[in-house]
């Protein structure tokens, strides 16, 4: 959810990991020696240098959370097994395979993180002034406060003109999801002003402000930036050396291991920064991974993949067991772990990041964070309103009636997402003036 980085230059000629150089002729490119703290001074980011296929990457995954919470409400089966399935040989062979990755909303949130924490500490590692962490630290929030703001008080004027539908739509699918969502909402402006502006990123989440259930995550967002520029600023003001680094960063994850086992979303936050610093500052270490890239794509797809129920019948059996040797949630970890594996195989492969710096995704990476706080506020009202309104007529069965209900309203869909990115691009600038 995060801007993508930009990647200073060190050859001129195109690296190990497929990535384009900017760097001088070879005749006169010379090394430029690392200062005492080891931070990287070569030069000021350019923004022709910035990892495209981590847009698509972003892209990607806001899709997977948009299709994960449609197959929760229509198709509940397909991540809770144990409920009546609607569709069993796709609710079925779905789950119990490495194919529900395309779905896995909860795996992409982690990913999410994982980038976010790659993202906002590359630049410092490659030159980036100390003077731009102070500010980073309001600019975060004024970065991701408007849109979702916009997001929460539209969801207050449905709720409040009674145009929410997940209730109707829960009954039919038999969907705990659907009714869940808005269940004990207090429908007031000022507990909707309150939530946007404050509880939501300071305060957390209670069942009477859920006006955007999908909101949750952004107070992690926030919050572990900002950890994110203080550990760096504490880093710059001990002038600690690159491998002194490494053992905060390995303190840092250690910390957040301990302090809440059963969420590693802070971890995987902490782990995405150590791998900026390793990225800027350690190339070797990711050259010699570049031979085991598919190897590591293939165990960040397959953890991504493990879903939520009785998994002692899978593929996961595996997984499962070593998490519960280990005393380990067994689907937090699992999921934590394979954003790693995913993210780092995907830098590692010049041939997925081919695919992922295409049009279509990168376009999709310009939404993604739109997309990501518009999606579930739109299923509820607008999707289940189609839906209910269809299984009603008794004109088709009900696989269809969810196909025509989903696509029939996808453009509506990319109307309020490209409104809501609207807003997302003014406090883009607004963050940059601070």
């Amino acid at each position: 959810m995060e801007e993508s980085p930009m990647l200073i230059t060190k050859s001129p000629s195109e690296n190990r990991r497929g990535l384009p150089h900017f760097a001088l002729p070879a005749e006169q490119h010379v090394p430029v020696p690392l200062p005492a703290n080891g931070f990287r001074r070569d030069s000021k980011p350019s923004s022709k240098d910035r990892l495209h296929y981590l847009d698509g990457l972003r892209g990607v995954a806001s899709v997977a959370v948009v299709l994960w919470h449609n197959f929760l409400a229509f198709f509940p089966g397909a991540v809770m097994p144990d409920v009546p399935m609607r569709s069993s040989v796709l609710e079925k062979h779905l789950y119990r395979s490495p194919f529900s990755i395309f779905f896995a909303g909860d795996f992409a949130v982690y990913v999410f993180f994982m980038m976010s924490g790659f993202v906002i500490s590359l630049k410092f590692f490659q030159g980036a002034d100390s003077e731009l962490l102070q500010k980073g630290f309001l600019r975060r929030y004024v970065r991701l406060m408007p849109a979702a703001f916009v997001t929460v008080i539209a969801a207050y004027l449905i709720l409040s003109l009674g145009l929410m539908y997940n209730n109707q739509a829960g009954d039919i699918a038999n969907s705990w999801w659907l009714k869940l969502n808005w269940k004990d909402v207090s429908i007031h402006f000022k507990n909707a002003l309150s939530m946007g502006l404050y509880g939501l990123w300071f305060n957390g989440i209670p069942a009477s402000a859920h006006f955007n259930s999908n909101l949750g995550t952004l107070a992690i967002e926030l919050i572990g930036s900002w950890i994110i520029f203080a550990a760096i600023l504490i880093m710059m003001k001990l002038n600690l050396s690159f491998r002194q680094r490494l053992i905060f960063h390995a303190g840092l994850i250690a910390l957040a291991f301990v302090l809440d086992r059963d969420d590693p979303h802070y971890l995987v936050f902490f782990i995405g920064m150590a791998a900026a610093d390793i990225y800027a500052n350690g190339d070797q270490f990711y050259d010699r991974l570049t031979r085991f890239r598919y190897l590591v794509l293939l165990l960040g797809v397959w953890m991504g993949g493990m879903n939520i129920g009785n998994i002692s019948h899978t593929i996961y059996r595996p997984l499962a067991g070593v998490c519960k040797i280990c005393d380990l949630h067994p689907l937090t970890y699992p999921w934590a772990i394979g954003s790693v594996f995913l993210v780092v195989g995907i830098m590692l492969s010049k041939s997925v990041q081919r695919v992922l710096v295409r049009p279509v995704f990168q376009m999709l990476g310009k939404y993604s964070f739109p997309l990501f706080l518009t999606h579930t506020v739109f299923l509820g009202s607008v999707t289940c309103f189609v839906f209910t309104w269809l299984h009603n007529l008794h004109l088709f069965g009900y696989a269809m009636t969810v196909a025509i209900s989903f696509f029939g309203t996808l453009p509506l869909l990319c109307l309020a997402t490209h409104g809501v990115r609207i807003v997302d691009e003014w406090a883009i600038k607004t963050s940059r003036a601070f």
